[in-house]
């Protein structure tokens, strides 16, 4: 199952390394990798949800399962109708790495913090990172709009 997650982590990573490495690409062409990833992310989050659940894991709650929805649907809307996506791009990014964001903060408070320190720092930060990035890009959709 790991694997699995390094290799999720891997392709988001390489799909911001697309959008730096092409900053004058239409948003269309960005909206169609976003949708893309977003689908393979739910997939695979879906995954770890369904390990979890079959094992003893103590760490693995019903939010993983609610980021892993809400993923694949927003990947699902962005991919179906991206005349729109282009426009809302910003504000589905922003939608995705907040609700992201909230689930990796809730994770982080339900891990045992006196066997599992580094697992509880890690979750978050990444989550509070993804709160603030995401509010920020929603908070900036909406004042543009």
């Amino acid at each position: 199952m790991r694997v699995l997650i390094i290799v999720s982590g891997g392709i988001l990573v390489l799909t911001g390394v697309f959008c730096f490495a092409n900053p004058g690409a239409s948003f269309l062409a960005v909206a169609f990798v976003l949708g893309i990833v977003m689908i393979l992310d739910g997939g695979i989050q879906t995954s770890g949800y369904l390990y979890g659940r079959s094992g003893s894991k103590q760490d693995n709650n019903g939010w993983i399962m609610v980021d892993a929805a809400i993923t694949f649907i927003l990947g699902i809307l962005v991919l179906s109708n991206q005349l729109v996506a282009e426009i809302a791009v910003n504000g589905v990014f922003g939608m995705w790495a907040l609700t992201s964001g909230v689930q990796r903060v809730v994770t982080a408070t339900n891990i045992d913090r006196e066997e599992k320190k580094k697992n509880h720092y890690w979750a978050m930060g990444t989550g509070i990172i993804c709160v603030v990035a995401g509010a920020y890009a929603f908070l900036d959709y909406l004042l543009l709009k």
